[in-house]
């Protein structure tokens, strides 16, 4: 199976067709792949068409252009050619605008196979960083799974909890997908070594995908990586590929879901038949 994480870097845009070619540019690079995982909040690009005013809401003005951003991206999933009719396209992230509660919650939308036989779901972030709270946010209420395809997204923040990855590793997920805008590397290296430690404790592969660069006062670094367990038969480093930081570029790695269940059945040690196996009452002395 082949898995692709897009450094998705920002580019001082001067119309909307811009934003469409650097979407397709990069789609391109993901020919044949069957799953593709964009960064989260990649739609900040449109910050460079805003004006002062716009600027000063910056999550009410990039909604607007959450239903172009999904009308475009299943418009180029069977355009790309992203693999059979079972790849998955988990389109970063981008602010929507919820009617009638007028609220804003930031959504990753899952595309699923070609033109003609083709899925959308969507993936709610669940717990919010404190700049999502200042700009008034709404929190998702749960998380998605597609079992077919064995895929699951954390946005960001999400995957820095244990919980959320074990609920999906508990539903059958082998492919846990992590768009991420991270504003310091201090954030990038939070949001990795979660990512290092999500495919360590459930035997699973996690596909960190970030944004970098810089509009307006907006502003990302980071790289973007295909994570596979510390365990044979995977290499010894367990990052299969990774983008240069704070550069535009795809990170293309093969992984084979039955090496996977291989690790977890056969391991050194089986983190994942193991995972309620200890007594972990504290006692205070």
């Amino acid at each position: 199976m082949k898995i692709a994480a897009v450094n998705w870097k920002l580019r001082e845009i001067k119309d909307e067709g811009e934003f469409a070619d650097h979407l397709s540019d990069l789609l391109d690079q993901c020919t044949g792949c069957d799953r593709v995982v964009l960064p989260e909040m990649f739609s900040l690009e449109y910050l460079a068409l805003a004006t002062a005013e716009q600027l000063a809401r910056p999550a009410s003005y990039l909604a607007n252009y959450e239903p172009l951003i999904e009308q475009m991206l299943t418009g180029l999933m069977d355009w790309a050619n992203l693999g059979p009719t079972s790849s998955v396209l988990v389109a970063g992230s981008t602010p929507k605008l919820l009617f009638p509660q007028n609220r804003i919650r930031n959504r990753s939308h899952l595309i699923v196979g070609g033109m003609e036989e083709q899925r959308t779901f969507h993936q709610d972030k669940v717990v919010l960083t404190e700049w999502e709270h200042e700009l008034g946010f709404d929190r998702g209420g749960g998380l998605t799974y597609l079992p077919r395809e064995r895929v699951g997204v954390t946005i960001c923040y999400d995957a820095e909890f244990p919980a959320s990855g074990r609920a999906l590793a508990e539903a059958g997920m082998l492919f846990q997908c992590v768009p991420a805008w991270t504003e310091t590397m201090h954030g990038f290296q939070r949001v990795r070594w979660a990512c290092q430690a999500r495919a360590v404790e459930n035997q699973v592969c996690v596909v960190h995908s970030s944004l970098v660069g810089k509009v307006g006062k907006e502003e990302s670094h980071g790289s973007s990586a295909i994570i596979v367990p510390p365990h044979a038969p995977f290499p010894l480093n367990p990052i299969l590929a990774e983008t240069a930081m704070d550069e535009e570029g795809v990170a293309i790695a093969e992984v084979d879901p039955a090496a996977l269940l291989k690790c977890r059945e056969q391991g050194e040690v089986r983190n994942w038949r193991d995972r309620n196996a200890g007594d972990w009452t504290v006692t205070t002395v």
